[in-house]
């Protein structure tokens, strides 16, 4: 083999080396692409995830604060015999202030008429006195 020949033959062989990593490069160029758009992906996919996550704490809390409440308001509550027993005690007070209020109207007509009676009286006693002072001034009169 002559020098020519083996400098072809190493230009041969650096140009296949050189297809072969040109070839490699653009293998990993299309890996390295391909990754980089997995990656995108798996980014948008943890976006998503983390918005669903505050959208369940934020649920996860307004349902905490709902227990709240309804823990407050059953706190609050009165028992179903007790309620029953409330709502008897309710209506007979009811009952006694209608009786309380008819008694009440009733004095209070009374009051009125004793009142009245009180004026007639009065009345009657001041003509009485009238009649009295002129039956004695009449009398003195008679007498002089």
């Amino acid at each position: 083999m002559s020098e020519g020949q083996r400098m072809s033959m190493k230009i041969a062989l650096l140009e296949t080396r050189e297809k072969n990593a040109i070839n490699r490069l653009n293998t990993l160029a299309k890996r390295l692409q391909h990754y980089e758009q997995e990656l995108k992906n798996e980014d948008l996919k943890i976006r998503d995830l983390q918005n669903e996550n505050l959208k369940i704490k934020e649920e996860y809390y307004l349902a905490l604060e709902r227990e709240f409440k309804l823990e407050q308001k059953l706190e609050g509550s009165v028992p179903k015999d007790r309620a029953q027993k409330l709502v008897k005690l309710n209506e007979k007070l009811a009952y006694e202030r209608n009786d309380l209020k008819k008694n009440m109207i009733l004095f209070k007509s009374l009051y009125e008429s004793s009142v009245g009676q009180v004026k007639i009286i009065k009345l009657s006693l001041d003509k009485r006195k009238n009649e009295v002072e002129i039956m004695s001034t009449t009398i003195k009169d008679l007498q002089a």
